[in-house]
């Protein structure tokens, strides 16, 4: 009924080699409809709305979800690889990660909480919503004919609740945690390629930049620094007579924001601003060695931003990569 172009039915054949052919079937039907049709998509509305013909009883088709046998992640590492040997062969790979919320009311939903919801809340008010909150990893692509970068979901990873967690007796782990893990798997599928991934202020922890400074050949992590950060100097080498302990960290240093305040001027660059276009901010940068106890000191980068042509708010952004410049830092921020 519907006719699939060329370039996806390379995908689909790709992705096929991770179902038996029955659930295959009813499978693509699924993603078909999805695309077609417009609003909510349960199963049943699905292939009630888009005109498909079913491929036996429609229990069938829930089936394919809760009696899976095949592997999720599986399947987006093939679309991982298809997606990467289209559009970004070479180079760096430009990963951005955020996390979502989905509603979902029902009483005997599996994983489901209360969440914060980013996109109806604001600094004054807050908004909660019963559902899913999904972690999800994206490369940004630069698709013909756009005007902007996309940015194709490749990994998804379920945040439960503390309590979920110690009733099923796991370990609780946070969103930051969580993307820590799906960035990892990411590596292990592209060992010879350098990412650079950025992410909103939920993300800018500490644990997370350690792990990318600890992979700095292979990650770069790109986020949001408060202003009052604390940082330090490198500790100074152990001197012969020195007894005790060896210095773990050095002085502390001024906060980027004591530093922007005693600052005359910076240096005035044009970068791609929000929405694709260009800008002309204002930058200050700064270097620092941030330090949580018992985890160590991570290096980074640390810049100021302060928009000349328009009224966006002064923005404090950080690199685990101290060779990044300041532009470089920005668009990789801005363009999530």
């Amino acid at each position: 009924m519907y006719r699939i172009p060329k370039e996806v039915r390379k995908l689909f054949a790709e992705v096929s080699k991770e179902f038996s052919p029955s659930v295959w079937g009813r499978f693509v039907q699924l993603i078909i409809a999805s695309i077609v049709l417009r609003g909510r998509k349960t199963i049943w509305r699905l292939l009630h709305c888009s005109g498909i013909e079913m491929n036996g009883h429609f229990s069938t088709y829930h089936r394919i979800f809760s009696h899976r046998r095949w592997s999720a992640i599986g399947v987006s590492r093939r679309l991982s690889m298809f997606i990467v040997q289209r559009f970004v062969p070479e180079g760096e790979l430009q990963m951005v990660g955020d996390d979502t919320v989905s509603q979902h009311r029902g009483a005997s939903v599996y994983g489901k909480g209360c969440h914060r919801d980013a996109v109806r809340s604001s600094h004054k008010h807050l908004v909660h919503r019963w559902g899913h909150k999904w972690v999800v990893l994206s490369l940004r692509v630069v698709v013909p004919g756009a005007s902007r970068t996309w940015a194709l979901p490749v990994l998804v990873a379920l945040y439960r609740t503390p309590d979920e967690n110690e009733r099923l007796g796991i370990r609780h782990k946070t969103p930051p945690e969580l993307m820590q893990g799906l960035l990892s798997l990411w590596m292990r599928w592209f060992p010879g390629r350098k990412s650079v991934f950025s992410g909103d202020g939920g993300f800018a922890t500490h644990r997370l930049s350690l792990f990318a400074s600890r992979h700095a050949r292979r990650l770069t992590l790109v986020s949001k620094l408060i202003p009052s950060a604390v940082l330090h100097e490198a500790p100074s080498p152990r001197e012969q007579k020195q007894k005790g302990r060896p210095r773990v960290v050095g002085a502390k240093m001024p906060s980027p924001k004591q530093v922007v305040a005693a600052s005359t001027r910076g240096r005035i660059v044009n970068v791609l601003w929000y929405g694709g276009s260009k800008r002309k901010v204002r930058v200050i940068t700064g270097e620092g060695h941030w330090y949580r106890q018992g985890q160590g000191l991570v290096k980074i980068r640390w810049v100021h931003v302060c928009d000349l042509d328009g009224n966006h708010r002064e923005e404090y952004f950080y690199s685990t990569d101290c060779q990044m410049n300041a532009t470089a830092i920005i668009e990789a921020f801005v363009g999530r």
